[in-house]
């Protein structure tokens, strides 16, 4: 199985979250808006155009390390007014929970496996050469079917210098 395959993606909760939003005016002559933003440490991240502006949904699921990031509101009203809010800090945890002996054997089994079967296999050539059984060929030394045929080679040798 491939690697990349065996790697799943990580789930954080929440995967996101619903920051409610009080849009005030200074003048206190409530009119109809236009739009309303919300930035993430200067970015856009979601752009309203039409009603409810209360409401914002900010994915957390792209976070894969824990840090402080800077929220702003910017609110535009039907008269092309514009204010944005005061930067709010939000610390964002993520924490990873290291993986269980169960999970990293699991994904690794069929390596785990080979490599079990290799280490056995080397055991066992190791006792069978220390105990005499496996014994490591001498170049120098002929083998039995070398001396036979070179006996039979003497034989027809000398058979055919008698005759």
């Amino acid at each position: 199985m491939d690697s990349d395959q065996n790697q799943e993606k990580l789930a954080y909760q929440p995967e996101s979250i619903t920051l409610d939003v009080l849009v005030e005016f200074p003048d206190k002559h409530p009119r109809g808006l236009e739009e309303v933003i919300l930035r993430v440490d200067g970015e856009i991240v979601e752009r309203k155009v039409a009603p409810p502006f209360d409401q914002f949904e900010w994915d957390l699921s792209s976070y894969l390390t824990s840090a402080t990031h800077r929220l702003t509101i910017e609110a535009v009203d039907i008269m092309g007014l514009s204010r944005i809010s005061l930067q709010t800090p939000i610390e964002v945890k993520v924490e990873i929970t290291p993986p269980n002996i169960g999970t990293i054997l699991g994904n690794n089994a069929l390596a785990l496996g080979g490599l079990a079967v290799i280490i056995l296999a080397s055991l066992l050539l190791f006792v069978l050469i220390s105990r005499g059984r496996i014994q490591p060929s001498d170049p120098n030394r002929s083998t039995l079917i070398d001396q036979q045929n070179k006996n039979y080679q003497r034989q027809i040798f000398s058979q055919q210098g008698a005759s």
